[in-house]
């Protein structure tokens, strides 16, 4: 029960316990919206007479005061973080905030709900004002490749910290890891470009690109030879900055669906209905931005732009892993341009897969679009029968899941690799297209 008074007399004992055993600490960082606790009032199933009389306001207050005082009387600071699922969760915990003193910071996603670097500006951040605010981004990528797929966010970051700046922020949170993956970071990959950018850009907004991938190669020990002449280094960085500016375009196609999340936090979804779930539900855009209601429309046009999105992806990870395999000789060392390859390289089956799953996923929304139940496999998609396409996408899923599995077999990448390119959940996801082919159009493969 969300609502039992337990709940705030035990967080005041234990704030204060927490200052006795370790009283250096400067505050508490908290995420009282989350839907990720059964004891969030955003999760609660409790039907009791107190949950049904306390407001979701009257919850959130509460319990933020209950760890605010034992807080104040340390002098430590509390900072609330707007982590939230809906913009009905959102307005619910925002209309809070100006109920609390005036030293509590919110920490405030730099966009709604979660990390996708495809939505919008999270509206808070203009319009929270008299109280410090701290925007938080990521620089791992839980829902944009992990690095592993590289996804360097040079433009958007130097677009979304002046916007932070111009709206009165006082700090920033990059964050570098993520507590469902374990033994994976930022720092092992490409994407600590995102770290390296995201701290130049806090200060000013002036960093050039080149001059922040020029300080990650420098503290690498990146180039060939430390003592090259200052106009080879500058085309070496140009050359560099050129691949990683490319990367997130690519991920993006890939990944996401006309903006819309379409993964499971970077790995694949096992489903046709649990990939409606994850962009249309859990993950939805359109609740932040309505037109997007639109972006899974089964319509001719529509689903063919999907499957022309999913191609270009995979097209682009093969030229930006070309790109890397054409570097001048005379750049990098060894083990820099051994970096580089093993992620720009690994990005194209990885990429494959989605190109894969997205492309049978949207045949199915086609199908099941058209109402015809057990017809629908006659119908013509781009002058194609609808039958056709589908027997070609299983054994396009059929080929990535043997590739995986070759993969798994013949190479020694860290584990992480492992978790995007699974060969069972592309099986999995197969499986269960061909079921609902079978059953809801007809299709026998």
């Amino acid at each position: 029960c969300a609502c039992d008074p337990f709940w705030e007399k035990f967080l005041r004992v234990k704030y204060a316990e927490l200052l006795e055993d370790v009283p250096d600490i400067a505050g508490v960082v908290t995420s009282l919206g989350t839907g990720e606790s059964r004891v969030s009032i955003t999760s609660n199933r409790c039907t009791c007479p107190l949950c049904a009389a306390k407001s979701t306001e009257e919850w959130y207050l509460g319990l933020l005061s209950a760890m605010y005082e034992p807080l104040a009387a340390k002098g430590k600071r509390l900072i609330v973080r707007d982590f939230v699922f809906t913009k009905k969760n959102q307005d619910q915990l925002a209309s809070q905030f100006d109920k609390l003193p005036g030293d509590v910071a919110i920490a405030i996603k730099n966009t709604p709900h979660d990390y996708y670097p495809t939505f919008p500006t999270n509206t808070l951040i203009e319009n929270l004002v008299g109280r410090d605010k701290w925007i938080e981004f990521d620089a791992m990528a839980q829902y944009f490749g992990w690095g592993i797929s590289p996804s360097v966010l040079l433009e958007d970051y130097r677009n979304r910290f002046a916007h932070a700046r111009a709206h009165g922020a006082k700090g920033i949170i990059l964050r570098t890891d993520w507590e469902s993956l374990d033994g994976h970071t930022a720092f092992d990959t490409p994407n600590i470009v995102n770290l390296y950018a995201g701290a130049a850009l806090a200060v000013s907004g002036k960093a050039r690109d080149e001059e922040i991938v020029g300080l990650w190669v420098e503290d690498a020990r990146g180039f060939k030879d430390e003592g090259m002449p200052a106009a080879e280094k500058a085309e070496a960085i140009t050359w560099l900055t050129s691949l990683l500016r490319r990367s997130w375009d690519v991920v993006r196609q890939g990944l996401f669906v006309q903006d819309c999340v379409f993964n499971d936090c970077s790995t694949f979804p096992v489903g046709y209905d649990q990939a409606l779930w994850l962009t249309l539900e859990k993950n939805s855009l359109q609740d932040w931005k309505p037109e997007k209601a639109k972006a899974y429309d089964p319509e001719e046009a529509n689903i063919l732009a999907i499957i022309c999105e999913k191609a270009r992806a995979l097209e682009g990870a093969g030229e930006l892993a070309e790109y890397v395999d054409s570097c001048p000789q005379g750049y990098f060392s060894p083990e820099f341009l051994s970096f580089l390859d093993l992620h720009f390289s690994a990005s194209v089956p990885y990429l494959r897969g989605f190109c894969a799953l997205g492309t049978l996923f949207a045949l199915l929304r086609f199908g099941i679009g058209t109402g015809l139940g057990n017809k629908a496999s006659n119908v013509l998609l781009g002058g194609r029968a609808l039958g056709d396409w589908l027997e070609k996408a299983v054994a396009e899923m059929d080929a990535v899941v043997a590739e995986y599995k070759r993969i798994f077999a013949e190479t020694d990448f860290p584990h992480s690799f492992y978790q995007l390119m699974s060969a069972d959940k592309i099986a999995t996801f197969r499986n269960d297209a061909v079921s609902v082919a079978r059953e809801r159009l007809g299709w026998m493969p």
